[in-house]
């Protein structure tokens, strides 16, 4: 296996000089839990804040598990297995367990299993212009998809578009070792945290251990993303969620931005503004470093502070510079 390359700076600054050359990622800190039995579309629809109905499969989505309060304990992409007789919910790999325990409580006499299905799989990820051309020859059988969140299958192979030249890979684990050992002949292998700042760039949050109960979903854009379906049913929290959403309540936004500072960017960092004195006034959801000093993150803002100086930490600390999301955050551009 090519020697993986733990610089984010390099990952980079390279990928726009050598767009042709394949990067892929092996992505085990992510985890996954498999639900199987006949009443698990019932059961998922009650629980989660996305419709579940509109996951087949041909097309995955995002979602949100809620605690009653309507604070986010997991956000995930969730697939099916090429009959839809299986559901996939991927997550950060330590807060798995904690999410498996507290759904298991819920299925009552509900004919449904759930499986942290992590150590059964491989999970990868493949983005660069090349990238399609080689998941094709991998896997002769397949038809991949090009839009995104679309899925495609084959020989139990869950292949997810999260992007153009952007492909998620998700195989039993025997195939999974096969398929590394096919990509490492024409693909570079580069450190998770490059996959970290992919998602930062397209403005996907990812809800750590440090993170959780901390956001409604509409806080860190899930409403953006396709994460929440107003129209279903009642789930945990859907009260709160659906408030927020028709009485006008939401006041903060994560937004993309960048610090400067030598010290570490991390997940649950507070900031502040002069305005409100030592009270926090954000939080970051998720941050990379991207060369040395410089971080890039996805942060939850106060929208009518957004104009203000933002400060990491504490009212000494750096400035936030914000940068643009690829969607729009209507709350801030009607301001």
């Amino acid at each position: 296996m090519n020697e993986l390359n733990q610089s984010i700076k390099y990952n980079l600054l390279n990928v726009q000089k050598t767009p042709t050359e394949t990067r892929i990622v092996d992505l085990s800190d992510l985890g996954i839990i498999q639900l199987t039995g006949e009443d698990t579309l019932t059961f998922l629809q009650g629980q989660l804040s996305c419709d579940v109905r509109k996951s087949t499969p041909t097309q995955a989505q995002h979602g949100c598990y809620c605690s009653p309060k309507g604070r986010i304990l997991a956000n995930f992409i969730i697939s099916t297995d090429h009959t839809g007789v299986a559901w996939y919910m991927q997550m950060p790999r330590v807060i798995l367990d904690k999410i498996i325990k507290r759904l298991s409580m819920y299925v009552l006499r509900a004919k449904v299993k759930l499986t942290d299905y992590s150590a059964q799989s491989t999970r990868l990820g493949i983005v660069g212009n090349q990238a399609r051309s080689l998941i094709e020859k991998s896997l002769p059988t397949l038809v991949l998809p090009d839009s995104i969140l679309s899925v495609a299958h084959a020989d139990g192979v869950i292949v997810i578009c999260l992007g153009p030249n952007r492909f998620e890979i998700i195989a039993p684990f025997e195939q999974g070792n096969h398929l590394k050992v096919y990509f490492d002949k024409a693909a570079t292998w580069v450190s998770p945290t490059y996959w970290q700042w992919l998602d930062i760039q397209a403005g996907i949050p990812t809800i750590s251990a440090e993170t959780q109960e901390q956001f409604v979903p509409q806080m860190v854009n899930m409403d953006l993303i396709g994460g929440i379906n107003f129209q279903k049913g009642c789930y945990p929290g859907q009260e709160i969620v659906a408030r927020t959403q028709y009485l006008g309540k939401l006041k903060r936004r994560m937004v993309l931005i960048r610090i400067e500072t030598t010290e570490t960017v991390a997940a649950g960092d507070t900031l502040y503004s002069q305005s409100l004195g030592d009270q926090a006034c954000g939080m970051i959801v998720n941050a990379v470093p991207i060369e040395e000093g410089i971080f890039e993150a996805l942060a939850v803002i106060p929208i009518d502070l957004w104009n203000s100086n933002i400060q990491w930490k504490s009212l000494q600390g750096p400035l936030i510079n914000r940068l643009t999301l690829p969607y729009s955050l209507p709350e801030i551009t009607a301001k």
